[in-house]
């Protein structure tokens, strides 16, 4: 192919090879998949364009495992290579258990890396050559296509290959084919409805990782690694109609015995192997199921399909991917899809703006389910309109996205697709999965721009490519939600990084651990986007511009330009700081990206009266409140994983440096801001005061009523009075006399009066433009706060106003300032939420339960009839309101009374909503709403008194009980109507389970199996199956024997790869249970007893399981393992944690159970090498390795009696009797001369050599026998007798002497031996 493409233009150079480079690259690639279904087995041939580097390239190493190679070769030479089965790694002969769990994963070890050992190692054969170009001719990948292909995708091909830009060379490339079958696929590869007694429809997909290579080396040979990046040409083969992908495969047998299957011409005794392969389910369809048609869903841009010429009962699809990418994002999805275009929901707006350049968007999903496709993907025509707008050209010509079962995540990302699971889907009654499920699609679709057209250079880069497509979809929520939505949404996830980024590594490094757990993705979803959206903010304001938009979007156009397809941290820092005018940026990534944490500060503020300013204080304290490690039931597996991996936590940063928005509000309510440097530990900001006159002198009180009265009569207010009702025009609600009484409100003393009008300013608010993600511990005076809360329109400084409240004593007027925020309609939605969970603090006995009379105020007055507690008919047409009624009822469920325990009236308030709720007239579902209301009945159930005292004296055991029968009840009923109708995920009968588990452990209701393993069995629908095996575990631990087998086996037979994995963190949260003693506490309240040990050393041993990870884990051991005492090693070949700890080495009899359930999973031929890797982790915990394994060995057998049949056969027969002791020597026959033959003729001396008697019936089958093991019956039977004198003779009468010496002598004797008795010859 050298020389045929040719280029005007100055063509790149090709990359310089160096040491570690393997010295070729992948310039294209062509793959022919086809898929079978009744055998789950994937076939294909793949054309792989190789560009040297070097001359003296002898050997390509490439990716190929789970297959087996039929045809190979190079530049049409065939060549021979094997490529190592890893499915048969799993196993080790002899008799194993799971003492030998290391030898095991000895031998796939390489498989989860990047690894190129145990697979394809192409050797260049020695008639061919590497050829040298004249000239540095430029090479166009994929110039030639596959045989069989249509005009159409030739076209198509041509068309791609002109954006591909051709490339200087100096060697002319090499083509290597290959053709490969990868049969009972499991990995890279999931079959659904295919196996017998799972009646879903049958379709199948690629299980692709956006940044994790090894799954494309599972489906197709090639070089899977970051950073190869080719063209590829894909076609996909398949069944034509549902019919033909489950009906076996028509036989015809031609005339010369030759039988055809499908085409595949196959000899006649490979019949019966095929027949006698298992077969999967013979499902009987419908005549409307047998016609659907099976819909290929394939990787980049469509170009053709036809009908397969060799077998019309089949099809191939055709599809391009012209812009290179790499090999794992190569995927497909194929099943009787129904096809959903999203075209139609397009913004006219947007339309037309784009034109001809809108990309159609389709949505695929299994029969009956469009309408769901419909009511989620709805925004997604809008979403792609909206990328396209702000970030550049969609690197592709269409999108597609397939919804699909059992998909271990949420989401999986191919060139031009996306496949996506069936939970991300709702109906459009359903309400409360909206925004979680439009993010992840929108994220999803924005990885075709961050995670395909441009990838991470190294996994350090990770975060910033999941955090730039995250920042996207964020920004679509934007305009999708509003503004206030945002920016609630980017505070509540700071909070929540601030709780989580502590004694974690960095955003760096937490990318090339992204394999260790998948807690690791999680905190860089989160924090990575936040990381992205203070620097925009920070570039915005630098620049006035649209900050960190035109960065990400220079990015997307060079990677169009095909200047680079991958980004690197430092190029992504030079970008941005040439958009900032040359602003130096690497205080900001040392300190968010390869640093840890985030800072806390201390805020102290005053007013200098001589000075005329205000006077700040900040004080940065992260350095000095740094929290022990705590081991916790969720990060119990993931602590040591990371303490095996090597992982450790970041460098604790005393000072954060940057800028800082200091925002006061004076007393005429002009805001100020004043933006300082903070740099150092402590900083003083001196902020000048600017209003010339003092505060009003009004009171509060007099200003509101003036208000209120105003807005009752429809007064007009003039003068002095109209700038102070802009100050209070939020929160002004229930101002009249008859709603201050009615709703029992209280008022400012004279004494906070006095105060109000003494202050020189308002508030004062510290990050005003949210630049920073940072904890703020910023005390002022309650009416401040309050000031913030009404005054200010900004939903994130609501919300900090009402933390700072929060924050303070529970008071009659905070819960006051609270019940007028809910009431406010104007208040943004979950501003209102929070304040309504905040009442909760303000019921309590001391204030006369005031919060819990708002909260029923607030309740009564929204959601019931009027006057009366009876709630109306749900009515969830209005959001925010449905919200906070849901709000309403968590706020009541978390009222303490001094027992600790739920109050009576709240607990009948509860029972009473549950009781009456109706949905009747309800276009939207109210199953989540139901889920509240038992889990707040379930909360007030719960006596917490149960742990600090033994007895219960209450007087009103009887009401308790009584009420306790009525409420399980209403759980029943509710759970009976979910099961008949069933809800969203089946969320009414799970939250029922889940309810119980929890009464069962707190002692209320009686613990029995037979609630749960019902909903075990594979029948019910997979979430119940889950919570109910979340619950057998919580409520029984995993010291069960029997539940511990039955859950380890449906650990590893279950078919569907989300539930195993799901059930793999529900074993680790429940060895986490075991490991910092809550169930220790439960067994020993159970009995009857108080948990009390009886010495200082044990109590700290318990003390000490959750301060570190080795302390857990050794107690870990001893719970599980009791049965035995095990004694206390140490191996320096088997350091765990970093010699911090010793092990404790169990035998397997010390928990029989779990030893053989944990082996026969690891050992499962259903699991991925994925879980195996996870059920390894627990392997290494629980048991150290063993690195010797037992023989079984056969005992010889004295032989009993031997008997010359003639033509050749002699049959010898082998006593029962073990044969202990070492055999007489044997002669060594050498040839004699002639004279000393007749020695052999002599049937005394032939005698000698027969076999003694045995008895008839005393012949058995040997049996096999532990090696060195002997029993004592055996040990104490004395040796048998040497051989007797007398002659075994055939029946011609000749001694069986003479015939041995026929045989060893000069005449050979071609003998065939028969061995009777069962036994086999020593």
């Amino acid at each position: 192919m050298a020389g045929l493409a040719s280029s005007q233009t100055e063509a790149p150079l090709p990359p310089t090879p160096n040491q570690d480079e393997p010295g070729f690259t992948v310039t294209g690639q062509k793959i022919e998949l086809e898929v079978d279904f009744r055998k789950k087995t994937l076939r294909g041939k793949t054309e792989i364009q190789v560009q040297p580097l070097k001359r003296s390239l002898r050997t390509i190493q490439l990716n190929f495992r789970h297959g087996k190679l039929t045809r190979l070769q190079v530049n049409g030479k065939p060549f021979s290579s094997k490529v190592a089965d890893s499915y048969k790694f799993v196993g080790i002969p002899g008799n194993t258990d799971i003492r030998q769990w290391q030898m095991l994963r000895a031998k796939f070890e390489g498989q989860l890396s990047d690894s190129l050992e145990n697979e394809l190692t192409v050797t260049i054969p020695k008639n061919v050559s590497i050829d040298v170009l004249e000239s540095n001719t430029p090479i166009q990948p994929i110039a030639t296509l596959p045989v069989g292909r249509d005009d159409a995708f030739e076209d198509a091909s041509q068309v791609a290959l002109s954006t591909v830009p051709a490339v200087q060379y100096k060697y002319a490339p090499l083509t290597i084919n290959a053709e490969f079958e990868i049969p009972n696929a499991r990995d890279g590869i999931h079959f659904v409805g295919v196996d017998e007694g799972d009646g879903r429809y049958p379709h199948v997909y690629t299980t692709n990782q956006l940044f994790s290579p090894g799954t494309a080396r599972s489906l197709f040979p090639c070089l899977d690694n970051m950073s190869s990046r080719c063209v590829f040409e894909v076609s996909i083969k398949s069944p034509r109609t549902l019919e033909d992908a489950l009906q076996p495969a028509a036989t015809n047998l031609n005339g010369n015995g030759v039988t055809q299957v499908a085409g595949v011409k196959r000899k006649h005794d490979e019949i019966n192997t095929d027949l006698a392969a298992p077969r999967p389910k013979t499902t009987v369809l419908s005549e409307e199921d047998k016609a659907l048609e099976m819909i290929i869903m394939g990787p980049g841009n469509f170009v053709s399909e036809h009908a397969d010429p060799a077998d019309p009962n089949k099809k191939i699809a055709m599809f391009s991917c012209a812009e290179s990418t790499s090999p794992f994002h190569i995927g497909f999805a194929v099943g009787p899809f129904e096809t959903v275009s999203l075209a139609e929901w397009r913004d006219p707006d947007d339309e037309d703006k784009l034109g001809q350049n809108a990309i159609p968007i389709q949505a695929y999903c299994l029969p009956g389910r469009s309408e769901e496709v419909i009511s989620t993907c709805m925004p997604m025509a809008n979403a792609i309109d909206f990328f396209i707008l702000n970030f550049r050209t969609y690197p592709f010509s269409e999108y597609k996205m397939c919804f699909v079962d059992d998909l271990i995540s949420d989401d999986v990302e191919i060139v031009a697709a996306s496949i996506l699971s069936e939970r991300l889907l709702f109906n459009r009654s359903i309400l409360d999965p909206l925004l979680p499920s439009t993010r992840k699609l929108a994220y999803s679709l924005a990885c075709q721009w961050s995670g395909i057209s441009v990838g991470p250079k190294d996994l350090r880069d990770v975060w910033l490519v999941i955090g730039i497509a995250y920042f996207m979809a964020d920004l679509f929520l934007q305009k999708l939600c509003g503004n206030n939505e945002y920016r609630f949404f980017q505070k509540s996830q700071a909070v929540r990084v601030c709780e989580l980024d502590v004694n974690r590594p960095s955003l760096s490094d937490l990318g090339t651990s992204i394999e260790v757990d998948s807690s690791e993705f999680d905190l860089i979803a989160m924090k990575a986007p936040l990381v992205l959206f203070i620097l925009d903010r920070r570039l915005a304001r630098i620049t006035g511009t649209s900050g960190l938009k035109s960065a990400i979007s220079k990015i997307f156009l060079n990677a169009k330009m095909n200047e680079s397809r991958s980004i690197s941290t430092a190029s992504f820092q030079r970008a941005c700081e040439k958009m900032s005018f040359s602003a130096k940026l690497e205080v900001f990534f040392n300190q968010w990206v390869y640093g840890a944490g985030c800072p806390q500060f201390d805020v102290t503020q005053k007013f200098n009266k001589k000075r005329n300013q205000l006077e700040v204080l900040v004080k940065q304290r992260q350095a000095r409140d740094v929290k022990p490690v705590v081991v916790g039931l969720d990060t119990f597996m993931r602590d040591y994983r990371e303490a095996q991996a090597g992982i450790e936590a970041g460098g604790l940063q005393s000072v954060f440096q940057g800028t800082m928005t200091f925002r006061i509000h004076e007393a005429d309510g002009t805001p100020y801001d004043f933006i300082d440097e903070i740099n150092m530990l402590s900083k003083k900001a001196d902020i000048p005061y600017n209003t010339k006159y003092k505060r009003l002198k009004r009171s509060r009180r007099n200003k509101e009523r003036a208000v209120a009265n105003a807005t009752t009569t429809g007064a007009d207010l003039s003068g002095e009075g109209q700038d102070d009702v802009l100050l209070y025009c939020l929160g002004d609600t229930l101002q009249t006399e008859q709603e201050i009484a009615d709703w029992r409100l209280a008022d400012w003393t004279k004494e906070e009066e006095d105060r109000m009008s003494q202050e020189s300013f308002e508030w004062l608010r510290l990050d005003a433009d949210f630049e920073w993600i940072c904890k703020m511990f910023a005390p002022m005076p309650d009416y401040m706060y309050v000031s913030q809360l009404q005054q200010d329109r900004d939903v994130v400084a609501q919300y900090e106003a009402l933390n700072g409240l929060l924050s303070r004593p529970a008071t009659h007027m905070l819960s006051t300032i609270l019940v007028r925020t809910v009431m406010d309609k104007r208040y943004f939605y979950r501003v209102r939420v929070t304040a309504a969970l905040g009442l909760a603090r303000c019921a309590t006995m001391e204030l006369n339960w005031i919060g819990r009379f708002h909260l029923e105020k607030v309740f009564q007055e929204l959601f019931c009839y009027p006057g009366s507690s009876t709630p109306r008919p749900n009515d969830f047409s209005d959001r925010s309101m449905y919200q906070l009624q849901c709000a309403v009822v968590q706020a009541m469920a978390s009222i303490r009374g001094r027992d600790k325990n739920v109050p009576w009236p709240v607990k009948q308030w509860l029972l009473h909503k549950l009781k009456f709720n109706d949905n009747s007239r309800n276009e939207y579902s109210d199953a989540h709403y139901v889920s509240t209301l038992i889990n707040a009945l379930c909360e007030s159930l719960v006596d917490h008194r149960a742990a600090d005292m033994a007895f219960d004296f209450d007087d009103d055991a009887d009401d308790e009980l009584a009420f306790r029968v009525e409420a399980l009840e209403q759980v029943e009923k509710c759970q009976r109507i979910d099961l008949l109708e069933p809800s969203h995920h089946d969320i009414v009968t799970t939250t029922a389970l889940a309810c119980k588990s929890r009464l069962m452990k707190e002692k209320q209701i009686p613990l029995t199996m037979e609630e749960y393993a019902p909903y075990t069995q594979s029948f019910n629908s997979q979430f119940i199956c889950l919570q109910a095996f979340k619950s057998l575990v919580d409520v029984f631990s995993l010291k069960h024997g029997a539940l511990l087998r039955y859950f380890l086996h449906v650990l590893s037979s279950d078919p569907s790869p989300w539930l195993r994995f799901e059930l793999q963190r529900v074993f680790e949260r429940g060895l986490a249970n075991i490991a910092i003693g809550e169930h220790k506490e439960v067994e020993a309240s159970q009995q009857g007893l108080l948990v009390q040990d009886a010495d200082l050393e044990a109590r700290q041993a318990n003390a000490d399981r959750i301060k570190s990870i080795g302390a857990a884990v050794e107690a870990l051991g001893a719970e599980m393992l009791t049965t035995l005492p095990a004694r206390k090693i140490y191996d320096a070949e088997y350091v765990v944690t970093r010699n911090t700890y010793g092990l404790f080495y169990y035998e397997p009899e010390h928990n029989m159970p779990l030893a053989q359930g944990l082996w026969s999973a690891v050992t499962s031929p259903h699991i991925s090498f994925k879980d195996m890797q996870r059920l390894f982790d627990i392997c290494q915990m629980l048991y150290a390795p063993q690195k010797k394994l037992p023989i079984l060995l056969r005992y010889p057998r004295w032989p009993a009696s031997l008997e010359h049949r003639g033509n050749g056969m002699i049959v010898i027969k082998f006593s029962s009797r073990i044969r202990d002791k070492p055999a007489p020597k044997r002669i060594k026959l050498t040839k004699q001369p002639s004279h000393l033959n007749a020695a052999h003729e002599d049937p005394a001396l032939a005698g000698s050599r027969t076999s003694p008697e045995v008895r008839p019936g005393t012949l058995k089958r040997p049996k096999k026998r532990a090696f060195g093991a002997v029993d004592n019956a055996k040990r104490n039977t004395p040796s048998p007798p040497p051989p007797t004198e007398s002659t075994n003779r055939n029946a011609n009468g000749k001694a069986a002497g003479n015939a041995n010496g026929n045989a060893t002598g000069h005449k050979k004797l071609k003998l065939k031996l028969k061995f009777g008795g069962g036994g086999s010859p020593s």
